[in-house]
């Protein structure tokens, strides 16, 4: 057996690390469904510019198709098609995000899944648009999808017949289940399968405990609980979660209950800036040490390098063509690999007390002053006029609706011809195949792919014809 090696103990790893880092940066919440307002706008705006363009091609080949019986008379009309704008679109989806409550009331399910069907409608509107899918339908789907999510799981024929009213037909349960059907794994795909959301109702009772346990007690809480969770209803109707974490928009919540609570805030906050600069402070003093003594351990492993070159120098070595010509040789091209990192990266202690939190209080009440101008605004809106509107913006959907994706449309009936063709020739192909082997498992046996044996090589895959179990036939008969 050869000789088994081990670093040397004086081998550098890594320096303390700098703190705890949040989990929440890690989810997938994080990483892919937050963005800065210009980037929410941007986003927004590239995607309805794109879908206007594409769709103008689609009205311009359903006006050139053959038409249909049925069909609405924009198909043959030869008006300019009026698109919607980002700002109709926001308008609408907003305003289908209000009749969440309503459903949840009625199908009796907890809050939290209010609070993941509304961030999976704004989630899949920022991939797709209302000229390809109604917010009616979408609605309907991220409800069934956010109760499965929630641990509120729902059959599809119970939640058909909910959704069908007091006195519910076949005709209107089957409708509602092909819609779900429809629609649910293509929403699916536009969250990227990523049903897991952190909302900042859980992040409020989280504030809550953490406010018992530092600034007060649970009796000089309640009321401020009430109009911290009104205040959440109406973030959700809003942008905050797209462009803000789930703590801070629970801390701007309670914030804005009331004087008291913004007071509260302010302690809390104080109480964790000191609690955070004191562990920085720790945090850093430790790195510091650590790096002492691995400058420490490098100089000596480069004195002992040092000296053993000269030995081989003074021996008649032939290592002279490792050594470098600045004569400090091969133990200094060592000691730059080994060095550890520099301590440059670090902050001062008077930018440490400044940003504990990562961020000076001025700033940090900044993102909470904004916050809560997200949903004051919200709050200011009168319900009629936004029900008014959305009434004009859906008339105006209804003419400018994908054509392929509207029943009735010419679009829509040569898709379906073209769907009902293909079903035809693969089953006849089907049948055909069929005629010919009757017998045939679809498996293609001669095409069988190459298995790996015992020491990972290629083994032919043998295929065994006629009777399986001959040999144990023959054995049988030879012991009578």
């Amino acid at each position: 057996m050869g000789e088994v090696l081990h670093a040397p103990q004086s081998m550098p790893t890594a320096p303390p690390a700098f703190g705890p880092t949040p989990t929440y940066l890690w989810t997938s919440q994080a990483r892919h469904w937050r963005f800065s307002p210009r980037q929410l706008e941007k986003r927004r705006q590239e995607g309805n510019e794109g879908a206007r363009l594409r769709l103008a091609d689609a009205w311009e080949r359903e006006r050139a198709a053959e038409p249909v019986e049925g069909e609405p008379p924009s198909s043959s009309s030869s008006e300019p098609i009026q698109f919607l704008r980002v700002e109709d679109e926001v308008a609408l989806v907003t305003y289908y995000l209000t009749r969440v409550r309503g459903v949840i009331k009625a199908f009796d399910m907890p809050e939290l899944v209010e609070a993941t069907a509304i961030t999976y409608i704004k989630r899949f509107y920022l991939v797709n648009t209302c000229m390809d899918w109604h917010p009616k339908n979408v609605m309907i789907t991220c409800l069934f999808l956010a109760a499965k999510a929630e641990n509120c799981p729902i059959s599809l024929a119970n939640f058909a017949t909910k959704l069908a009213g007091k006195e519910p037909t076949q005709k209107a349960i089957d409708e509602y289940v092909a819609l779900v059907r429809e629609h649910e794994f293509m929403v699916s795909q536009s969250l990227s399968f990523e049903y897991m959301v952190h909302g900042a109702h859980r992040a409020l009772h989280g504030l809550f405990l953490d406010f018992q346990q530092t600034v007060c007690s649970g009796e000089d809480l309640k009321d401020l609980l009430a109009p911290a969770q009104s205040n959440l209803r109406l973030s959700r109707l809003t942008d905050a979660e797209l462009i803000y974490t789930p703590s801070q928009i629970a801390m701007a919540c309670v914030r804005a209950a009331s004087d008291q609570a913004k007071d509260l805030v302010g302690k809390f906050l104080d109480l964790k800036e000191k609690r955070a600069t004191e562990a920085v402070l720790k945090g850093k003093a430790a790195r510091e040490a650590w790096r002492q003594k691995e400058k420490e351990k490098q100089e000596k492993r480069q004195q002992q390098g040092a000296s053993s070159t000269m030995k081989k120098q003074q021996a008649g070595s032939n290592a002279q063509d490792a050594i470098e010509v600045d004569g400090e040789g091969k133990a200094k091209e060592e000691g730059k690999k080994e060095a550890p990192s520099a301590a440059a990266v670090e902050l001062d202690d008077e930018e440490i007390r400044a940003k504990p939190l990562g961020a000076t209080r001025s700033e940090i009440e900044q993102v909470l002053d904004d916050i809560e101008g997200l949903f004051r605004a919200r709050e200011a809106l009168d319900a009629s006029e936004e029900r008014t509107r959305a009434t004009e913006i859906d008339k105006r959907l209804k003419a400018c609706h994908n054509p392929e994706k509207t029943p009735g449309t010419r679009l829509h009936h040569l898709g379906l011809a073209r769907v009902s063709s293909n079903a035809g020739v693969s089953k006849k192909r089907k049948l055909k195949k069929e005629e010919k082997d009757p017998f045939d498992d679809d498996d293609d046996d001669e095409n069988l792919p190459a298995t790996f044996g015992p020491e990972g090589k290629k083994a032919k895959v043998e295929v065994l014809e006629g009777n399986l179990f001959k040999d144990d036939i023959e054995r049988g008969k030879s012991a009578k």
